[in-house]
């Protein structure tokens, strides 16, 4: 038995809300896919590139000393002495460790992006009746929780231990098959409009 809805139905919207919504939706879907191949291009969405790019390679210099440096020390090392990177990388290029500055910066403003996003893409999703009540709670809530996990877990890998780099990662994911649900269940509701004599 369906349960009782005080929101309408996308499918009973007039043809210009329908449209308004796939429009959102759709360029949300192609925001997030930009999103998922610059994190494929910086870490390659692997545990152990997620680890590389937060905390960091070793560099091998010239004496055969190893040094991790943050990316601001980086910068400021460039007008000093010359370090020879030596060392494989997921990426193939050599990645220097977050400092805290930019684990600050990085994570507000991906947290404050991404709840807007989801609160927006959830909100659309709440206005469907075409796949189950149990599922649709779930796509709906889940990256938000998602959200908190993922970010937390970056904080722990950074500065606890690198294993929590597969808590990322597992959460990254389960959070984007969430955002693809929420696509699914918005474009088959639309699909339905005519079927059910929805106002064209």
């Amino acid at each position: 038995m369906r349960e009782a809805r005080t929101l309408p139905l996308l499918r009973n919207l007039p043809k210009e809300a329908r449209l308004f919504a796939v429009l959102i939706m759709t360029v949300l879907g192609i925001g997030y896919a930009h999103a998922l191949a610059y994190v494929y291009q910086t870490t390659r969405i692997v545990p152990k590139g997620i680890e590389e790019r937060y905390r960091g390679t070793e560099t091998i210099q010239s004496d055969t000393s190893q040094a991790v440096l943050s990316s601001e020390e980086a910068e400021d090392s460039s007008n000093t002495a010359a370090v020879t990177p030596e060392v494989k990388t997921i990426t193939g290029e050599i990645q220097y460790q977050k400092s805290l500055a930019e684990m600050l910066n990085i994570i507000h403003t991906h947290i404050l992006t991404m709840t807007f996003i989801f609160a927006l893409s959830g909100f659309l999703t709440l206005m469907t009746d075409s796949i189950s009540t149990r599922l649709r709670k779930f796509v709906i809530i889940e990256p938000f929780i998602g959200i908190i996990v993922t970010f937390a877990g970056l904080w722990l890998m950074r500065y606890v231990h690198p294993a929590f780099s597969w808590l990322v990662s597992l959460s990254g994911t389960v959070m984007a098959l969430a955002f693809a649900g929420q696509c699914v269940a918005l474009f088959k509701e639309v699909r339905q409009a005519r079927k059910v004599g929805g106002v064209q």
